[in-house]
């Protein structure tokens, strides 16, 4: 893995210049988010590893496309049953 990482100086501090890439930045829907405070509170490790590994967003994406999926196919047999 290449870490090619800038620094911008704050005062006496580096600060690694972190920012999420143009293509991350849509806004994530009710799944996604429920899945980022789970992961916040429960998977700690794992979120900041995905997040340092830029993975993250992809994850919180591809759940909530999946749980959003899943809904548009259970509720028409819920409200026909």
């Amino acid at each position: 893995m290449n870490m090619n990482i800038q620094y911008r100086k704050e005062g006496d501090y580096y600060i690694p210049d972190w920012t999420i890439p143009k293509d991350q930045q849509k806004p994530l829907g009710l799944y996604g988010r429920m899945r980022k405070a789970y992961l916040e509170e429960h998977r700690s490790g794992l979120y900041t590893r995905m997040l340092l590994a830029g993975t993250l967003y992809d994850h919180l994406y591809e759940t909530d496309r999946a749980a959003e999926e899943r809904m548009d196919t259970i509720l028409p047999k819920l409200a026909a049953s």
